[in-house]
Parts: structure tokens; C-alpha cells; sequence
């Protein structure tokens, strides 16, 4: 569970870098 969430959030992380 806790790295299902944290790849979560680094994803996000990622996107908003990208955008």
C-alpha cells in the first residue's frame, strides 16, 4: 500500500514538473 501511494505522488510530482 505504501508504495502504490508514494509512486502516486511521485507521478504527480513528475507531471507537474513536465507541465
Amino acid at each position: 500500500m505504501r508504495h502504490i501511494l508514494l509512486s502516486l505522488s511521485l507521478n504527480l510530482q513528475v507531471e507537474e514538473r513536465i507541465s
